[in-house]
């Protein structure tokens, strides 16, 4: 060190003694007890002896000089960046698929509820699911021309009153996807809700009931979708009483119809040439079912809905029926004429509740 470098640190020392009232600290003590600088301070010079004035706020001040004025400093170096907050926890994984070897079942059926995966059996009488095929990654099923299906909540070796999902839809939407390109005129694709079971297994031995009383005992019935390539239909149908005490149902309903100037083979809104989907808002009060394809829309109002029979708890069904064209003119005539039901198969597909 220059003579006049150790000059300058001997002026420091001194000034360190006078001030805190003890001995002079040694070099180690002054680097130890104030934080580093970011840059080099020449404190022999710049920060020195007499240089070591009024606290200026700086680095270099707070390096050289700090503990020689009772240990404290103005500079308060930056703090390193909070670290980045653990990344959250991945979503558990979906519920593995169920499995159900029984003669009642077709398979199992993945419905979306919300962000919430369940999966759904699809049950059916035996001759029913002979005619049923679910998909292999459960997103769909396809029924050809003849049987009727439920969803399940749980796998039996027969139909039993207690295994139907019978789901509170008051205030829902029900959406999915549907192909209708193989179900001609005199066909009925249909999609629905019913207050199931009954409370016997009625004449079709699956406790199934409806508002036009098929197998014995009337409930109410909401027909989301009576269709085929050529016409669309949604109707409540209200029955008095309470479950499973229903009477009274209303047989014809209180329908809407898809415009025919929307709906079709090769139509330019909803081409059913192709897969479309539909939702369903169903409440008290209100039922308002619209088709979706692309970016176009259509949709149909009842002029009635169901009351508290929604959130009472209703089973999903769905069947593909029809035969002679005098059977389904109710349906699509026009734009339909005498032409027999073709028998083709309908795919539903995609399910969602929200």
């Amino acid at each position: 060190m220059a003579v006049s470098s150790w000059a300058a640190f001997g002026a420091i020392v001194a000034t360190a003694a006078v001030v805190t009232g003890r001995g002079a600290p040694d070099l180690r003590e002054i680097v130890q007890s104030c934080p580093p600088p970011k840059t080099d301070c020449n404190c022999d010079w710049t920060h020195g002896g007499a240089s070591c004035g009024q606290d200026d706020g700086s680095e270099c001040w707070c390096r050289c000089c700090c503990s020689y004025r009772g240990g404290t400093c103005k500079w308060n170096p930056p703090q390193p960046p909070a670290p980045n907050p653990p990344p959250p926890p991945p979503p558990p994984p979906p519920p593995a698929r169920p499995s159900c070897k029984s003669p009642v079942s077709a398979g199992v059926l993945r419905v979306m509820e919300g962000s919430t995966v369940n999966y759904m059996f699809v049950a059916g009488s035996t001759t029913s699911v002979d005619h049923v095929k679910v998909s292999d990654d459960s997103s769909s099923v396809t029924l050809q021309n003849g049987p009727r299906i439920y969803l399940a909540e749980t796998c039996e070796q027969s139909l039993t009153p207690g295994m139907y999902n019978k789901i509170n839809w008051e205030g829902k939407t029900l959406s999915y996807t549907v192909d209708l390109s193989q179900v001609g005129c005199a066909c009925n694709a249909a999609l629905y809700l019913v207050s199931m079971p009954a409370s016997e297994p009625t004449k079709c031995g699956d406790y199934y009931c409806d508002a036009n009383y098929v197998c014995g005992p009337g409930c109410p019935e909401m027909d989301i979708q009576e269709a085929n390539a050529h016409a669309f239909q949604s109707t409540p149908h209200h029955c008095d009483g309470t479950f499973p005490n229903f009477s009274n149902c209303d047989r014809g309903g209180c329908g809407a119809k898809i415009s025919l100037a929307d709906y079709g083979p090769g139509n330019g809104k909803i081409d059913t040439n192709k897969p479309f989907t539909v939702h369903a808002q169903m409440s008290s009060t209100r039922v308002e079912v619209t088709l979706e394809q692309g970016l176009q829309t259509t949709n149909a109002s009842p002029r009635c809905s169901l009351g508290p029979t929604f959130g009472d708890g209703m089973v999903l069904v769905m069947s593909n029926w029809g035969g002679s064209a005098d059977t389904m003119k109710w349906l699509d005539e026009p734009p339909c004429g005498d032409t027999p039901c073709n028998s083709g198969a309908v795919t539903f597909s995609n399910f969602t509740i929200s």
